[in-house]
């Protein structure tokens, strides 16, 4: 990031792409089995192995808030980046 608080194109490719390799170790981390997609008992497990106790509600309410913060976020930036505003 510059002075003026601009970010170049390859800036932002960088800070995406590491974002993701973090976000591809967390996912990975928590699709214990290897199927593709974290499931609320997988979820359920990863927190208490943190030593936090969540109910299946709770997990499953984790996961739609999680769901809808991305696509929201991938909408936001979409927006902006082919219109220049959200």
């Amino acid at each position: 990031m510059n002075q003026s608080g601009d970010i170049t194109l390859a800036e932002f490719i960088h800070y995406v792409r590491e974002h993701e390799k973090k976000l591809q170790l967390v996912f990975a981390s928590l699709d214990t089995d290897k199927d593709g997609r974290i499931k609320v008992h997988e979820l359920i497990v990863a927190f208490r192995d943190l030593g936090v106790s969540i109910t299946a509600t709770e997990a499953q309410q984790l996961l739609k808030r999680s769901l809808f913060f991305l696509n929201a976020a991938a909408a936001y930036i979409y927006n902006l980046l082919s219109h220049g505003h959200p």
